[in-house]
């Protein structure tokens, strides 16, 4: 059974878009699972619940890169690779990388990427650089992938450090504190770095084996991570919250990819259907569709400031929340990267609203703006 077969009996498709046999193969299939998907999304129950927003605040957001007419168009800078992650910790500087181990750093003042360089021969799932201050220059970021953690420290990448836990997101809100979620291993589901050192946590211990997907981290303090079985979590005042269930449709729970956290009382978590929940502070609120229907899915979000993100889709689509926090509206921006994005939870970037990066899955990447040349360009290269 294909992947879009799976898809198909999993969510028990209305018999309307179930016309052709599950069995089928090719272009047939893919038919149906775009039918069932768009039958989905029409009949979806919206749940119980409001929509987590002030009703004080009336201010209208607009993404200043919320048009497709100021992104660039794909550059290839990874020939034979597709690119799994990106992490820009300021308009400046971006880090990249890509599904067989390399590492690629960009800095604006040249407009070109260095690398691609080897720095875990298992291969990397994702990159995260804590946000810097203007034009400093970023002296911390780490990867994960198969075997572990490799963490770049003032311009140098370290060997990678075997971890029990095979990871798949990371965040980090600063350089002395991170969180890596991926499979559950055996001594849990998730790493987190803290007081200079790396340690198992189980997030989901109580819970069936659902895989968590994604984590954001905006501080030492806050942290929301999402799983498989449409539950999500919170880390605060140094515990995380019992994990809970946010998003399901017709009894079964749908897996939230990504989540992307702008303040503590500011998050965004997409899942499988192309709906989005948003976190108040308090409470989830209930899915809202993002006006269209895709085949492919999210790929990743990004909110660099409360009420304004962008999505990429697995096909190449865009998609940008804007308007303000008691009538948040999504648009469609249309065909960003035929490519398409992996659907990784972290090939987006977004350090700011003037600026956002995505990476795809031919080894290109796109942004928007050019941010022009940096005040002060370091002395060499960083990589």
């Amino acid at each position: 059974m294909t992947r879009f077969a799976f898809f198909i009996s999993r969510h028990r498709c209305p018999a309307a878009a179930r016309s052709a046999s599950l069995s089928s193969a090719g272009d047939d299939t893919i038919v149906l699972f775009k039918k069932c998907l768009a039958a989905l999304v029409a009949t979806v129950a919206v749940g119980t619940g409001t929509f987590a927003a002030s009703a004080q605040t009336t201010t209208t957001y607009t993404p200043l890169w919320g048009k497709i007419a100021g992104w660039t168009t794909p550059t290839r800078i990874d020939v034979t690779r597709e690119l799994e992650s990106i992490s820009c910790p300021s308009m400046w500087f971006c880090f990249a990388v890509d599904s067989e181990g390399h590492a690629l750093t960009f800095i604006t003042n040249n407009d070109t990427w260095s690398g691609p360089l080897k720095i875990d021969p298992a291969g990397l799932a994702s990159i995260s650089c804590p946000p810097i201050i203007n034009d400093a220059h970023p002296t911390f970021c780490v990867a994960v992938g198969v075997l572990g953690i490799v963490t770049y420290t003032n311009g140098i990448w370290g060997a990678p450090a075997e971890q029990p836990v095979m990871l798949d997101k990371i965040s980090c809100a600063t350089s002395t504190f991170c969180v890596a979620v991926g499979e559950m291993g055996f001594h849990g589901d998730a790493m987190i770095y803290s007081g200079g050192s790396w340690q198992p946590i189980s997030i989901e211990k109580k819970l069936s084996r659902a895989e968590l997907t994604s984590v954001s981290c905006v501080s030492a303090a806050f942290c929301a991570a999402v799983d498989t079985g449409g539950r999500a979590t919170t880390y605060s005042g140094g515990t995380w919250s019992s994990p809970t269930l946010i998003d399901q449709y017709r009894g079964s729970h749908l897996a939230l990819l990504s989540v992307s956290c702008a303040a503590t009382t500011f998050c965004v978590a997409v899942d499988e259907i192309g709906r989005a929940l948003t976190f108040d502070g308090t409470s989830w609120g209930r899915p809202v569709p993002m006006k269209i229907v895709r085949a492919g899915g999210p790929a990743s979000i990004s909110c660099p400031a409360p009420h304004i993100c962008d999505v990429v889709y697995n096909d190449g689509e865009l998609l940008a929340l804007g308007g303000n926090a008691t009538s948040p509206a999504w648009s469609d921006l249309g065909m960003l990267d035929s490519e398409g994005f992996v659907p990784s939870g972290s090939t987006l970037s977004c350090p700011t609203i003037t600026f956002c990066a995505a990476v795809d899955a031919d080894g290109a990447y796109v942004y928007h703006p050019k941010p022009g040349p940096l005040p002060n360009p370091p002395a060499q290269r960083l990589m």
